[in-house]
């Protein structure tokens, strides 16, 4: 929960949504902006539960939510994008950094880097269509076809280290 992550603009995004809608925030970790996030939500349904110990944890919190959203423009890799999907959520995100080769159209929604308006208007189309349902599936689907390990080590072998199977 740190500029660097870009906590603000979720929570941005967040406040701009419809009251009546009943949204709630689940924002995980620790960091430099919690405790002013924490006053500006002050009265919403949003939660500070702290860093998540142990992969169990994680997969419970992701296995009972709906959307994961992140505003983080630099991550390299995207492995909190991939937990997400493991676990069947749509990713609202950026067109920066790894998102854009981990969140094709049929996965997620991207948007400018900074834009709270944009991120709250793709969180409000994926929750008020069927398409969040069919992206969960496909979701999933897609790191199992992608993310497995036996997928990585055909990948690391053939590709990286040329060496045949």
């Amino acid at each position: 929960i740190d500029y660097e992550k870009a906590a603000n603009v979720v929570v941005d995004a967040y406040l701009q949504l419809p009251k009546e809608a009943g949204f709630a925030l689940l924002m995980l970790g620790e960091g430099n902006l919690k405790e002013t996030l924490e006053t500006q939500t002050h009265g919403h349904p949003v939660h500070f539960p702290g860093f998540v110990k142990t992969r169990g944890e994680l997969a419970k919190i992701f296995a009972s939510s709906d959307l994961y959203v992140s505003a983080m423009a630099h991550e390299t890799f995207g492995i909190s994008i991939i937990e997400a999907q493991a676990t069947g959520l749509p990713v609202i995100g950026v067109h920066a950094g790894a998102m854009p080769d981990r969140v094709p159209p049929d996965l997620g929604r991207l948007g400018p880097v900074g834009d709270a308006k944009a991120m709250a208007d793709h969180i409000l189309e994926l929750w008020q269509s069927e398409t969040r349902l069919t992206m969960r599936k496909a979701a999933r689907q897609h790191v199992e076809t992608q993310f497995s390990w036996a997928r990585t080590f055909e990948h690391l072998f053939k590709n990286i280290y040329n060496i045949a199977t």
